[in-house]
């Protein structure tokens, strides 16, 4: 104990302060004590837990101004279960609470405890207080309206008419008993305590400020942002303990409509409309009466044209956390099955590894898709069954989606909040989205998994793929040129994409070749098994069944190949796996030695059992990761020129390539017939997807298009 150079009969006041890591502040508060030092018998410090130099802060301020300081170290993490330590140690005839961070002013204890000497009956003292916020809001707090009625009182206090702060209070020590905090509560709990202490208790007034009450806004949001419902629940339970000594229903009632608009009113203004909307709306059913309720309803409205403008399944950022990447696609991801899922998820898994990636989508997701994914945060611009908004673009191309004025108000609402470094905007089917999002992004990136224009304007493609119009091509064209004018960077998935870009937008900003990766290579084995052994001989077709590509180059495979194979291996037999079959590709697995693997939940047995993945695709773009994947297991590949398009494969080494049906035929029948060479093919193209096409390889190119 550091003793005081004077003593008196005086000394009568027992000062009590929980601090936890206050190194930065308890000093100032302990020096606002000096001033009334002669009438201080102890300051009781609650050390609860610091891991800062709190205590050796109190020892020095202590030596400073000769103050009669007792130091206690405990480790409970609670201001409330703190307070009660220091009650139970105060040896004084007059308790005064004040937290670590806030100012006692000169004179304050001598009017407080005047006022309890001046009235004897009383054994709470309140004084005028300084409300002082972090933004450098100032407001003067009286506590007005306390009277000679006990309960009327505490009432006050609930329905915040009165002002009352830890700090602004004296309590005569015979007169709080065995009253004490409330304890594991994240807020709230010292307004219980006051109200319990008035209901047992007279009160007495002083118009003197006695305090200067310092409020940090981060660390006042953050008692009501996590877990709301939980807090609020226990904090509701505890108040309830008043019913007994008379407040009524009514008055807690109140008190729960007070702490439930607070609750409202962060989420609100940290952007979490769905948990703002339920508090506001337990405020509404608990306020009792007219007073305010118009304010209420002002919050209410609000905070539905919040909802209106939030991305569904946003919940908000940890405070104070930026997202390092926002990905916008057309349709949700986090299952990916198709080719552009595929690599909008390993690109977002990429993304992650540099800091906290949100994904959001045009098209709604399903239920419960919703939250937390691997690490990003899912999101949508729309929600199921939600009535249509006007759209932004009315002459669309065959492949873009309606987009809403809704969707881009979403979208820029959830830039606001999250304050992303990168935006990747999937495919030219999004441009309307670059405009609007231009002034708000530090850095635009659009990732054309294909080049459409390109797709829409080969004679040869357009004549079979009945479902581009004739003006496909130009509308892409003109549409992929203002995108280039728009973005910092575009991405593409091959040199060769690469180059047709550059050819389009000559004047275009840099383009980045960022390689489609192994598509669930996480589940891939790193290593070569052994060939199977073979009692018949399978090839494997895997692809979105519902593609029109895909379409023709299964029935390709049915009319045309398997046949030429099966003149001389009888015992070949084709698997047809994929997605969303039609009738079409349905009738094509009634033909001989042809099987259809519909919307298959494992690939794995199927490229367990091939023993060639035959990829005949005469049309489409980008790179085929249905060639990566065979590869990535072991499966070698037979692919048109078309199909490998953009990967780099070498033909007779790592993959087998040609166009017409007989040479496809002719390419199977040999490469099965050459065990030396299959062996040989099969692990120069393992060894070749990972590393061009693995996860280094991929992170690698997207850091050197970050620019990070």
């Amino acid at each position: 104990m550091i003793e005081a150079a004077a003593t008196g009969a005086d000394r009568d006041v027992s000062v009590v302060i929980p601090a936890r890591n206050a190194a930065s502040t308890i000093g100032a508060t302990l020096a606002s004590l000096a001033s009334d030092t002669d009438l201080i018998l102890e300051i009781i410090v609650v050390d609860d837990g610091s891991t800062d130099d709190t205590a050796a802060a109190v020892t020095r301020r202590a030596e400073d101004h000769g103050l009669p300081v007792e130091l206690t170290h405990v480790s409970l993490g609670d201001a409330g279960a703190a307070r009660n330590v220091g009650l139970d140690l105060a040896r004084g005839r007059f308790v005064y609470f004040i937290d670590a961070d806030d100012l006692h002013l000169e004179g304050g204890l001598r009017a407080l405890r005047q006022s309890l000497l001046d009235t004897p009956r009383a054994g709470v003292a309140v004084g005028a207080f300084v409300r002082v916020v972090d933004d450098g809001k100032v407001r003067n707090k009286r506590p007005a309206r306390l009277g000679a009625g006990r309960l009327r009182n505490a009432r006050a206090l609930l329905a915040d008419r009165v002002s009352i702060a830890t700090g602004s209070v004296l309590l005569r020590a015979d007169a709080v008993g065995e009253t004490r905090f409330a304890v594991d509560l994240p807020f709230d709990e010292d307004t219980l305590f006051w109200a319990e202490l008035l209901c047992r208790t007279d009160a007495v007034v002083t118009g003197r400020q006695v305090l200067t009450y310092r409020v940090d806004l981060a660390r006042s949001d953050t008692r009501f942002l996590h877990d709301a419902r939980r807090r609020f629940l226990r904090w509701l339970r505890a108040a309830r303990r008043l019913e007994v000594l008379g407040v009524g229903r009514a008055a807690i009632a109140r008190r729960a409509a007070i702490i439930a608009f607070k609750i409202a009113r962060t989420q609100y203004a940290h952007g979490r409309g769905a948990e703002a909307h339920r508090f506001i709306a337990v405020a509404q059913r608990l306020w009792g009466t007219d007073a305010g309720r118009l304010r209420l309803m002002r919050y209410r409205r609000r905070i539905a044209a919040l909802n209106r403008h939030t991305p569904v399944g946003f919940d908000g950022l940890t405070s104070g956390q930026d997202a390092f990447a926002l990905i916008v696609s057309v349709d949700p991801f986090m299952a990916p099955v198709s080719g552009y899922d595929l690599r909008n998820h390993a690109n977002a898994g990429v993304l992650a590894d540099f800091g906290p990636v949100v994904v959001t989508s045009l098209h709604p997701m399903e239920g419960g898709s919703t939250g937390r994914h691997d690490e990003l945060i899912a999101t949508a611009l729309s929600a199921l069954g939600e009535p249509k908004a006007a759209a932004v673009v009315h002459r669309r191309a065959s492949i873009e989606p309606r987009i809403s004025r809704l969707a881009i108000a979403r979208l820029l609402t959830l830039v606001r909040r999250t304050r992303p470094t990168a935006v990747v905007v999937e495919g030219i089917q999004l441009w309307p989205l670059l405009q609007p999002l231009r002034p708000h992004v530090p850095k635009l990136i659009l990732d054309m998994h294909n080049v459409e224009s390109d797709l829409a304007d080969d004679p040869g493609r357009r004549r079979r793929w009945s479902i581009w119009p004739d003006d496909d091509a130009s509308l892409l064209r003109r549409r992929e040129r203002a995108a280039a004018r728009r973005v910092d960077r575009i991405w593409v998935c091959s040199d060769t994409d690469a180059k047709r870009v550059r050819a389009i937008c000559p004047d275009g900003p840099p383009v980045d070749v960022v390689p489609n990766m192994i598509p669930r290579l996480d589940k891939l084995p790193d290593r070569l098994d052994p060939p199977r052994t073979r009692e018949t001989t399978n090839l494997l077709f895997v692809g979105h069944l519902g593609y029109a590509p895909n379409v023709r180059a299964a029935a390709r495979l049915v009319d045309r190949i398997v046949p030429a194979v099966r003149e001389t291996m009888p015992a070949a037999r084709l698997v047809l796996a994929g997605r969303a079959p039609g009738s079409e590709v349905r009738a094509l697995s009634t033909a001989d030695a042809v099987q259809l693997v519909a919307d298959p939940p494992d690939l794995a047995p199927l490229y367990g059992g091939a023993d060639i993945a035959v990829v005949p695709l005469s049309e489409g773009g980008g790179t085929r990761l249905k060639i990566l994947e065979a590869m990535a297991v072991g499966v070698p590949v037979v692919a048109t020129p078309i199909a490998a398009e953009g990967l780099g494969l070498v033909d007779g080494e790592e993959i087998l390539i040609a166009d017409t049906d007989e040479s496809i035929a002719d390419r199977i029948r040999t490469l099965l017939d050459d065990g030396e060479r299959y062996e040989s093919i099969r692990h120069a193209a393992f060894r070749r997807v990972h590393a061009s096409f693995g996860r280094r390889a991929v992170a690698d190119a997207m850091r050197t298009a970050l620019g990070a």
